[in-house]
């Protein structure tokens, strides 16, 4: 972005450089899910001690800082025989948790978005700024700065709940979302039917 080889960028570390504009857009919260096979096979942790004993899909990237939460989480426990498996890419991730390899971390909007997940109720929630940053002379373009406007408008807290600065449960967001359905981002990715909210997130 600094060097204009991008128009903009969306990211959840805060940019550093000061020559750069940036939008902070909203923020992301992450919370434990499993799949409905998961829970029916293995039953569904409801305390840190009990999700000792089951088995963890993690995102490792850099900026989700799995590692990080991991060390915090779980000081010096073994990932041999309790991590299942790790993902550096998102969509990977999810496949793992929907197809019941293990628990794992996801937005809360995932069900939302049609995810075919539920929520697993222990309090480890994670939240993730949003930023938005583009260099000056690029947002003077015109077509620049109308895809600037409608990520600020994608990434809206007022219309979408997900991205308030507080956390909102993942079973009570269609309480808090008023919007028109939306697209459910997971059709067609898995094979078996499966269920989300009727008011899919994003655009």
């Amino acid at each position: 972005v600094l060097r204009l080889e991008a128009d903009a960028a969306i990211q959840l570390e805060r940019p550093t450089s000061p020559d750069l504009k940036m939008v902070r857009l909203g923020r992301l919260h992450i919370s434990l899910f499993a799949s409905r096979s998961y829970v029916d096979t293995y039953g569904c942790p409801t305390s840190h001690e009990e999700l000792l004993k089951h088995r963890m899909v993690f995102h490792m990237a850099d900026q989700t800082r799995g590692q990080h939460y991991y060390d915090q989480l779980f000081p010096g426990v073994s990932q041999v025989g309790f991590v299942s498996m790790i993902n550096n890419v998102s969509s990977a991730h999810y496949w793992a948790i929907a197809k019941g390899a293990g628990i794992g971390w996801l937005p809360t909007y995932a069900m939302a978005i049609g995810a075919r997940v539920i929520p697993v109720n222990i309090n480890h929630v994670f939240p993730y700024d949003i930023w938005l940053t583009y260099h000056p002379e690029a947002a003077q373009i015109p077509r620049v700065r109308k895809l600037l406007d409608w990520v600020v408008a994608a990434f809206d807290p007022r219309e979408f709940p997900w991205f308030r600065d507080e956390f909102i449960h993942p079973e009570e967001l269609t309480k808090h979302y008023n919007g028109a359905p939306l697209v459910n981002m997971f059709e067609g990715f898995l094979t078996t039917p499966g269920a989300g909210l009727t008011a899919a997130a994003g655009r």
